[in-house]
């Protein structure tokens, strides 16, 4: 039995989320008022409705992943017995629901890459404390500090060991 797809997307007629059958790439219909859209913006929609699809979307791209593991761990027999199950199933089971993201890809998107600028960020401080960790690697607590802080004679342990002591913990 062929499945019908539909796409949960904004209709401005209805002023809701609506079942639309269709392409997004091309055209869409709504399937209450039967309006046929070609572009449908996120600015159109009012943000509580945004958000309450977005946590659909959430909801649906859990449901594909739980869904394809709970097949990647079937026999063929027991993919076999779903689908002779499938074919006596109630009018109805051959639909499936595309969820709109509502700009929700884009958002995860933007935030994964300031992770990874934080992150790069993040790496040259540790290049760099790593760098001075290696300056005083042979330094005793006795030895005269080597910071250039002009301070004459000062021993390492009152200057930077409890510093270098914070950054070896840090990292090590």
């Amino acid at each position: 039995m062929p499945i019908r797809i539909f796409h949960r997307v904004w209709c401005k007629s209805c002023n809701q989320f609506q079942l639309h059958s269709g392409s997004p790439k091309d055209t869409l219909t709504c399937q209450e008022c039967k309006t046929v859209y070609t572009d449908i913006f996120l600015k159109d929609v009012p943000e509580d409705k945004l958000l309450e699809q977005r946590k659909r979307w959430k909801k649906s791209q859990s449901n594909f992943v739980s869904e394809f593991m709970k097949g990647a761990f079937q026999t063929p027999e027991q993919r076999m017995m779903e689908d002779v199950v499938d074919m006596f199933s109630e009018p109805g089971h051959d639909i499936e629901i595309v969820e709109s993201d509502c700009g929700m890809k884009a958002i995860e998107k933007k935030e994964r890459i300031e992770r990874e600028k934080r992150w790069e960020k993040r790496k040259i401080e540790i290049e760099k404390e790593k760098v001075e960790l290696l300056k005083y690697k042979n330094l005793e607590r006795n030895d005269i500090c080597i910071c250039g802080k002009n301070i004459k004679n000062i021993k390492y342990k009152k200057c930077c060991l409890n510093r270098i002591r914070g950054l070896e913990s840090k990292h090590f």
